[in-house]
C-alpha cells in the first residue's frame, strides 16, 4: 500500500538525512488509515513548502496511549531529532492544535522509516 503524507521543511529533511527515522501521527478517528500501515508499504512525502516528494518503506508501526510513553520508548532523538529533551518534546506535540485532544481519545502512531 502506499500512502501519501506533508512534512514541514524542518523533518522532511531530517528524514531525508537520515536522523529522523521515526514519523508520529495521532489518530483522528478509530480505525484511521495509520491504524491500516503495516512494515513494507511506503509513504510518500511531500515537503509543505517546496512540494519536493521523498519516498520511504514502513519499517513498522506501533500505537501507544500518550505521547510520553512514545517518546520514551521510541527515543526523542529518532523522533525529533532537534529537541534533546523528553519535557520540550511533550511540550511541542501538545502545543500543536488538536494533537492533546485528539492523543486522548485515540492514540498516537510511531511509524518506523527508512528512505528508498
Amino acid at each position: 500500500m502506499k500512502y501519501f503524507l506533508q512534512l514541514n521543511p524542518l523533518y522532511f529533511s531530517a528524514v531525508k538525512d537520515k536522523t529522523k527515522t521515526i514519523e508520529v501521527r495521532p489518530s483522528k478517528e478509530e480505525n484511521d488509515r495509520y491504524a491500516q500501515m503495516k512494515a513494507g508499504d511506503e509513504i510518500i512525502f511531500t515537503n509543505s513548502e517546496t512540494k519536493e516528494e521523498l519516498g520511504v518503506i514502513i519499517t513498522f508501526v506501533h500505537h501507544y496511549k500518550d505521547i510520553k510513553t512514545l517518546l520514551e520508548k521510541e527515543s526523542v532523538k529518532n523522533v525529533v531529532p532537534n529537541i534533546n529533551s523528553l519535557e520540550k518534546a511533550m511540550e511541542m506535540y501538545n502545543a500543536i492544535e488538536g494533537y492533546k485532544e485528539r492523543i486522548e481519545k485515540f492514540g498516537i502512531y510511531a511509524i518506523g522509516v527508512e528512505t528508498i
